[in-house]
């Protein structure tokens, strides 16, 4: 005997409409802080009105319609947008694939760098290997972001291409370093903490985290 089940079956205007969705953004990690900080959360998710709608339409689609029908309707400002792409979805084997997303259509600098991890654990052994001596290439970074002879200021120095060895062990590493030696007031190490923190969430969620949790250590 086949067992009963209550999920309801996939909407098929669900299914179309979810092929013109873009990836639901990640919440900054500085936001993340403040969560977790202030409001003792332990995750973030970041939801607009569609996928909400979508997910009412699920479980409670008498309980709100009139949220429902606007959520799912397209926005007409967009029919003759010629930025807007209404070609088919790309399917593999008649399955939808997702599109390749850029952080950079998000509004952050680059992509952050494949090594670049945000984990909890890769946190906590960033934070622990911060308290060692530098590696070589934690040293050259911080020497980057320090010196005095460049033209550019040490976040124009923080990009996908001086950060394509680097991982987040370097970065966190790194930023203690410039953190403990503006303590000590070293030569530049000021403007260049002062002008990191300033721009920081202009970074990639992952490379910011990690920067970010080497100044709070």
């Amino acid at each position: 005997m086949g067992r009963q089940t209550d999920e309801k079956p996939e909407d098929p205007e669900l299914r179309v409409i979810r092929n013109s969705w873009k990836p639901v953004p990640r919440p900054h990690p500085m936001l993340l802080f403040e969560a977790r900080n202030d409001a003792r959360v332990n995750s973030l998710e970041l939801i607009d009105s569609a996928y909400l709608g979508a997910y009412l339409k699920q479980v409670a689609e008498t309980d709100a319609p009139a949220f429902i029908d606007v959520a799912l309707s397209p926005d007409p400002s967009k029919d003759n947008d010629p930025s807007v792409d209404d070609s088919p979805a790309p399917t593999t084997n008649g399955i939808p694939v997702s599109p390749v997303h850029s952080l950079t259509e998000e509004g952050f600098l680059f992509d952050d760098p494949p090594e670049v991890q945000d984990s909890r654990a890769s946190l906590r052994v960033a934070l622990l290997q911060s308290r060692e001596p530098l590696t070589h290439r934690a040293n050259l970074l911080l020497d980057s972001w320090m010196c005095q002879e460049s033209k550019d200021s040490p976040f124009q120095l923080i990009d996908s291409d001086t950060l394509a060895d680097v991982d987040h062990t370097h970065l966190t590493a790194a930023a203690r370093t410039l953190h403990e030696r503006a303590l000590d007031q070293y030569p530049r190490s000021i403007e260049a903490l002062a002008d990191i923190a300033t721009n920081i969430e202009r970074l990639p969620p992952n490379t910011a985290a990690a920067i970010y949790f080497g100044l709070l250590a």
